[in-house]
């Protein structure tokens, strides 16, 4: 190998030659090339259930993927994660706030997190906060986001969104302006 791994996919021809270089694929790299390719298609599959207003096919989908291809340790972790955000998205959009930070707070424990891996696991915390305008309990997690590896790119992008959480908090809580009247500029029909 003469390219970085994240730009062999991009040279076909370099990775036909491995394959014939390599008929049984003793580097690795064949089910390695295979193993991205499926999961490209998991990605997919997943963004049409969500999309496709079926979120709850999702879960299984990665299940189904974990098995098939036998993954394990990072790769696996990544998954499940994934697993979690949506599982916690779901719930969250069927007003079960609760019921997702328990999640959380479930997965961090069973699979006992630490440090990004706990950030990241977080950070499916803040959704169903916002979607329930619980404005100031998110803030708390995105403190505790920060205090569990505050060095980490994490907590520098969890800080940067602190601000901005701020102005949507006070945004919320501002008085709405009136509707205008009828066939003036800015009416909306039926918020009489």
């Amino acid at each position: 190998k003469t390219l970085p791994e994240n730009q062999l996919s991009f040279y076909s021809e370099i990775t036909d030659q491995i394959a014939k270089l390599d008929p049984e694929d003793k580097s690795g790299y064949m089910v390695q090339q295979k193993l991205k390719e499926a999961k490209t298609n998991l990605q997919s599959e997943v963004m049409e259930a969500m999309r496709g207003g079926k979120p709850e096919t999702a879960p299984a989908l990665i299940d189904k993927f974990i098995a098939d291809h036998n993954v394990e340790g990072d790769e696996k972790n990544e998954l499940l994660l994934m697993k979690l955000q949506i599982n916690v998205s779901i719930m969250a959009q069927a007003g079960e706030t609760d019921k997702a930070l328990a999640a959380v707070d479930t997965y961090i424990a069973d699979n006992k997190l630490e440090g990004e891996a706990k950030q990241n696991a977080l950070v499916a915390k803040i959704g169903p906060l916002m979607n329930s305008k619980n404005f100031d309990e998110a803030d708390k997690v995105l403190d505790a986001i920060i205090a569990v590896a505050p060095d980490s790119a994490t907590a520098k992008q969890v800080s940067d969104f602190k601000p901005k959480l701020a102005e949507m908090k006070k945004a919320a809580s501002a008085p709405k302006a009136p509707n205008p009247a009828h066939g003036q500029p800015g009416h909306v029909h039926g918020k009489e």
